[in-house]
């Protein structure tokens, strides 16, 4: 009978989000490795952003091929939205199913990946870009699809602060007080973008999926604001989380969530690009 020690774990990490190694199945990621593969899903997904949606680039690949170049960009609509809340929704359940390979961990598991640093604080601002690029609508759309994806964190980022503050115990190595900081202003950030993904539902509503310069200018200033800290935080959490207690970050398919959020952004580029095609 096989038999994995489980790691020791500080005592202000909440039993419910531990994920220990059941089996000898499981291959711990040393926490720099776990890091940058979150890193490369980062540059992978803004360097597809970069060239799938720059319409300058398609429109030269387009004569280089004999074809005429696509339709002018229609304007931006909440609808938009639609087509890209899928291809961060559907990966971050499938990488919570593949950390555990069970189904009963799944929601534990989500909360975790709904802080995983994601690169809006880059695609929102792109909306800034001049919007013959093509940058535009993708950009806007990717900012609301950050408000609700953040109301999925604060379950979890509340949860850990309950803990470092009812913590006794001895800090040797300081990664309490990261933590405590970094859910601080996820918290604050991710606050104010859950009440704007609310205000967003009611101009949804109001405007009948139209969307407007006031909502556009809105979203730019997320994305200038709130978004970015949201980034840095997610970071300096999943750091201490890691490094704090080594050996906890033990998924059973690790090659298999490496191809989720790798082919994840070719997919929605090429999905966005055909309906926008269409429409």
């Amino acid at each position: 009978m096989n038999s994995t020690a489980r790691p020791s774990y500080p005592g202000w990490i909440p039993e419910e989000f531990q994920n220990p190694p059941n089996s000898g199945e499981e291959v711990c990621k040393a926490p720099g490795d776990a890091l940058l593969n979150l890193g490369i899903y980062n540059i992978v997904t803004i360097v597809i952003f970069l060239v799938s949606r720059n319409q300058r680039l398609m429109a030269a690949l387009s004569k280089c091929v004999g074809k005429r170049p696509g339709r002018p960009q229609r304007p931006w609509s909440f609808v938009d939205v639609g087509i890209s809340m899928p291809f961060q929704i559907v990966p971050m359940v499938l990488s919570a199913y593949f950390t555990s390979n069970s189904t009963l961990y799944i929601w534990r598991n989500i909360q975790i990946w709904s802080v995983r640093p994601r690169v809006t604080w880059f695609k929102g601002n792109m909306a800034q870009v001049k919007r013959e690029w093509g940058y535009m609508n993708a950009a806007l759309s990717s900012v609301v699809v950050e408000l609700f994806i953040c109301s999925f964190s604060t379950y979890f980022v509340g949860n850990l602060l309950h803990h470092i503050r009812n913590y006794a115990g001895t800090d040797v190595t300081r990664w309490t007080t990261v933590m405590w900081a970094a859910c601080i202003g996820l918290m604050i950030s991710t606050s104010f973008e859950v009440i704007w993904g609310l205000y967003m539902c009611w101009r949804f509503c109001y405007t009948k999926g139209r969307g407007e310069p006031d909502d556009m200018d809105s979203l730019k200033w997320i994305a200038r604001t709130f978004v970015p800290v949201t980034y840095i935080c997610s970071w300096l959490i999943w750091a201490a989380y890691l490094y704090s207690s080594p050996g906890a970050y033990c998924p059973v398919h690790t090659d298999y969530i490496n191809a989720v959020w790798i082919v994840a952004p070719f997919l929605a580029s090429a999905t966005e690009v055909i309906v926008g095609s269409f429409r």
